[in-house]
């Protein structure tokens, strides 16, 4: 294996817990996170070349995983089905009950002062 890609390795498994922290963030089940965490993985090395060492390697890896994350997140979402609801959802309770009322007097006195 060569010096590069063994680097990469070394780094990749000691800062592994930041893919986890960005994919938890914007994945809700453990197979997208999974997905994710996989192309923050390839997108990180096909930029590994253009770490220079100014800042630390966490910074720059948490830099290189958040901008992923955010364009997987657009691209997913532009694949998504939209739900189209045909019933009407069911209104609020609109009706007057004295207590409602005398919260709602206490907030619009406190607003206005």
């Amino acid at each position: 294996m060569a010096e590069k890609e063994q680097a990469f390795l070394k780094l990749m498994k000691q800062h592994a817990g930041i893919l986890h922290k960005v994919a938890r963030l914007y994945m809700d089940t453990e197979a997208d996170r999974q997905d994710l965490i996989q192309e923050m993985m390839a997108q990180l090395w096909r930029s590994f070349h253009s770490f220079n060492g100014n800042s630390q390697f966490a910074t720059w890896m948490y830099r290189v995983a958040l901008n992923t994350a955010l364009t997987y997140l657009r691209n997913t979402k532009k694949h998504n089905e939209y739900i189209i609801y045909t019933d009407t959802p069911e209104m609020a309770d609109t009706s007057s009950h004295p207590q409602k009322q005398a919260q709602l007097d206490i907030f619009m006195r406190l607003r206005i002062i």
